[in-house]
């Protein structure tokens, strides 16, 4: 009976745990790199870039270190947050 339980249990557990995808892997790998890059040189143009990228998690990112980055060109920064319109890009203006 035990033998079944821990077979049971052991199933369940390697049914449960998800793998990371190769989305999920291919982010960390290629575009991490790229988008944590351009948040130490505090690169606007990079950053506004990744603001129109496909994941949602790297356009997060970017908005959020675009409002400590500072911009050369307000005038972009500020049509690209009308044209996203999303709490993070209207954060990005604050300071």
């Amino acid at each position: 009976m035990y033998k079944i339980f821990s077979v049971l249990v052991l199933a369940f557990l390697l049914v449960a745990c998800d793998p990371i995808k190769k989305e999920a892997g291919r982010l960390l790998t290629q575009e991490y790199p790229d988008l944590y890059e351009a948040v130490y040189a505090r690169d606007d143009q990079a950053l506004m870039e990744f603001t129109s990228h496909k994941d949602e998690r790297v356009r997060m990112q970017a908005w959020q270190a675009l409002i400590n980055t500072p911009v050369n060109d307000i005038t972009a920064l500020i049509d690209l947050a009308t044209k996203t319109d999303t709490r993070e890009s209207w954060a990005s203006l604050w300071l």
